[in-house]
């Protein structure tokens, strides 16, 4: 494949993920005229038909690369001869992208070479743009001061939340804006099926924390029960797995529990437009994944979030929120009909304006792009 330099390197999380396959594709539909160069692993489901995306198969290796040089002695020797290889091939890009969520966290604090992988991807352009991030969490301080030295670097770096800014807000490259998806702006719902789309996550996956893998069953239960009342008043159920390697287990147990013709599984492939049609019939939104929350709002519909993760209940503070929620550390004592209470209120959408505030996740790129 022939790269120009004025191709967008962009990073993102490819794992057939609802939240970071929307931030590819709003991405490359915010700049038509712009071509972006991703790991050819993106090359499925609605992501395949992007017209102005070039899956690149030495991105790939030169980040699989990359992340064996971290290690030690012959191994990082070969590696990053290899890498430099792979340099020449993509060549120096103006722009690099990378725009994630939750790439920032770290629980085990052991040295600054911890970035390294952030600081080499930043060296692959003249100047690189880090959007719609959060910060965190950590548990140890000098996480922070290394990030801060590294992110100094960058040309623009906005944050999806107040509480992630505010830990960089003296650097004078950092930002803060809503989330990036909110910047599609409100979508249309038809509303024309009594159906509920209930977002899962399988709380003992291995990468979980213990705390959370002991809340296994109090979180199943309760969304058994959750069901089996939408059941009961007629609605039809589905179960969405925004990653189904990750969710799936969950979602199957919780199903062959309910054994139910009005229960089903919606296992994320990677269609979006299969996303979209969800959504524009659905009438309520049980969600615990951040951007099946995020969807709801941006297709009005009501949505009660159960909060597993710091980044999702710092974003609803950062919204101005005002509907209900529950953290999944409390979820043994969420009453079912407190859930539809607030449901049926409609008090627990979001403020327009946060929406239109998100398309300032994008503003130092515009700038760039548009001063071409």
């Amino acid at each position: 494949m022939r790269y120009k330099k004025d191709d967008i390197l962009l990073f993102a999380c490819i794992e057939k993920n609802i939240g970071d396959d929307l931030f590819i594709q709003t991405i490359c539909n915010r700049y038509p005229e712009k071509y972006f160069v991703i790991s050819n692993r993106a090359k499925y489901g609605s992501l395949a038909n992007v017209k102005n995306l070039k899956f690149s198969k030495e991105l790939e290796w030169w980040m699989i690369l990359d992340s064996v040089s971290q290690k030690k002695k012959i191994k990082k020797m070969i590696a990053n001869t290899m890498k430099v290889v792979l340099q020449l091939l993509l060549g120096k890009h103006d722009m690099g992208v990378y725009i994630v969520g939750n790439a920032f966290k770290n629980m085990d604090y052991h040295g600054e070479t911890q970035l390294q992988w952030f600081v080499n991807r930043v060296k692959l352009s003249d100047e690189f743009y880090l959007i719609s991030t959060n910060f965190g969490p950590f548990n140890d301080q000098r996480w922070v001061m290394d990030a801060k030295n590294r992110f100094i670097e960058v040309k623009d770096i906005c944050f999806r939340d107040m509480q992630s800014y505010n830990l960089f807000a003296e650097l004078p490259n950092t930002r803060y804006a809503p989330d990036a998806i909110l910047s599609l702006g409100k979508q249309k719902n038809k509303r024309h099926k009594r159906k509920v789309l209930v977002s899962i996550i399988d709380c003992s996956f291995y990468a979980r924390e213990d705390w959370l893998k002991k809340l296994v069953n109090e979180y199943e239960k309760k969304i058994f029960e959750i069901i089996q009342e939408f059941e009961r008043r007629g609605y039809e159920i589905v179960l969405i797995n925004s990653n189904s390697e990750q969710d799936g287990p969950a979602s199957r147990r919780i199903f062959e529990k309910c054994n139910s013709s009005a229960v089903s599984i919606y296992d994320y492939k990677g269609s979006l437009d299969e996303l979209k049609e969800l959504y524009e019939e659905t009438m309520y939104v049980i969600g615990t994944r951040l951007h099946t929350i995020i969807l709801a709002w941006l297709y009005d519909v009501p949505v009660y979030p159960l909060v597993y993760d710091i980044k999702v209940e710092n974003m609803l503070k950062s919204y101005s929120y005002q509907g209900g929620y529950t953290h999944i550390k409390e979820v043994s004592q969420l009453a079912v009909y407190t859930v539809l209470e607030t449901l049926e209120s409609g008090e627990c959408r979001i403020n327009d304006k946060v929406i239109a505030d998100a398309n300032m996740q994008f503003s130092a790129l515009d700038e760039r792009v548009n001063n071409e």
